[in-house]
């Protein structure tokens, strides 16, 4: 079963932005997460069940590789953290090699307890409903399209917080 949810469902300040919460997560749920530049969506490539493949975006086609479960994992400064499980391999979106830095790639990994798989969904004052940050606990930076890609298959990266339609993705 499909839910819609608005991102101004729940919503609390934080820094310049604003924190919006993930859907409460039920276990049937699952959504897409889709680029605002290209209208494109979060997808693993293949189909891959493997650890340490690179995520893509890829024109939304509601494959089980493009549906993510929203599961709560933790919450820090009163901000909501939520692992993304893709449907088709149960693997988490991972920071690759649990690294801080802009251009670190986006992979899927086995699910565990581990800080650079937490996400919060973050709005802003430039953009807003229904688009968002997709932020990472462990070093604050967001899901990004690599080069601002309109293409498929274009890589997942993530980057510093900044005002670029690339940066910025809604779940339904």
């Amino acid at each position: 079963m499909r839910r819609i949810f608005s991102l101004g469902m729940i919503v609390a300040t934080l820094l310049s932005g604003v924190v919006v919460g993930a859907p409460a997560a039920h276990a049937a749920d699952t959504y897409r997460l889709q680029f605002a530049h290209s209208s494109k969506c979060l997808d693993v490539p293949g189909k891959s069940k493997d650890n340490g493949v690179q995520l893509i975006q890829y024109t939304c086609n509601g494959g089980t590789n493009q549906n993510w479960y929203l599961d709560y994992a933790t919450t820090r400064d009163g901000i909501s953290y939520y692992r993304i499980r893709n449907q088709n391999s149960g693997k988490c979106v991972n920071v690759a090699g649990n690294s801080s830095a802009d251009g670190a790639h986006i992979i899927q990994w086995t699910c565990g307890a581990y800080n650079n798989e937490y996400f919060a969904f973050v709005a802003n004052d430039v953009v807003g409903d229904p688009w968002s940050w997709v932020m990472a606990y462990h070093s604050r930076k967001v899901l990004n399209v690599q080069g601002a890609s309109t293409a498929n298959s274009a890589k997942v990266i993530q980057w510093t917080k900044y005002y670029q339609h690339n940066s910025y993705l809604k779940y339904f």
